[in-house]
């Protein structure tokens, strides 16, 4: 499921050839959204000079654009050690905690 910009670019990602083609009509597909609502995630990368529409079928990927997505595992483990990062900061702050170091984690 597309929910935001980052998780749109993964999916062209996964649908590119090796010449860093996309075509439209299988992104549309396989995002189960509309035409319409993949319009704004592919004007905003456009936008930002990660991608390029070549024609009404082809969507290309520049380089920079696979350096700057962040593909869902590391955004759920970055969120794990954010809230695990909060729950001890708040443990010590009540005092619960004495020996945890914010920096060993």
């Amino acid at each position: 499921m597309i929910t935001n910009e980052n998780d749109f670019l993964g999916l062209l990602i996964s649908c590119a050839d090796e010449n860093h083609n996309c075509d439209v009509f299988e992104v549309i597909s396989e995002s189960g959204m509309s035409d319409i609502d993949c319009l704004p995630f592919m004007k905003s990368l456009q936008e930002k000079g990660l991608t390029e529409t070549l024609d009404m079928e082809t969507i290309h990927i520049y380089p920079k654009a696979y350096d700057i997505y962040v593909p869902k595992a590391a955004e759920l483990q970055e969120s794990i050690v954010k809230a695990s990062k909060f729950t001890i900061k708040s443990l010590q702050e009540k005092g619960l905690t004495e020996t945890l170091d914010m920096e060993t984690i």
